[in-house]
């Protein structure tokens, strides 16, 4: 179960780098921010997801 719920936490953290790295390209790379942004939002879900919300 501790296996589990770390795996799940570190799901989670890879998630929100891919976050943060998404919106530092949003900024830098204006032509792509509604990809980075769908991503993000996908992003989200699925760490909303993992983690039980």
């Amino acid at each position: 179960m501790a296996t589990i719920i770390a795996s799940e936490i570190n799901i989670c953290a890879i998630a929100a780098e891919w976050i943060l790295a998404t919106s530092v390209a949003a900024t830098l790379f204006k032509p792509t921010l509604r990809t980075a942004s769908l991503t993000r939002r996908l992003l989200e879900r699925l760490a909303g997801t993992l983690s039980g919300a």
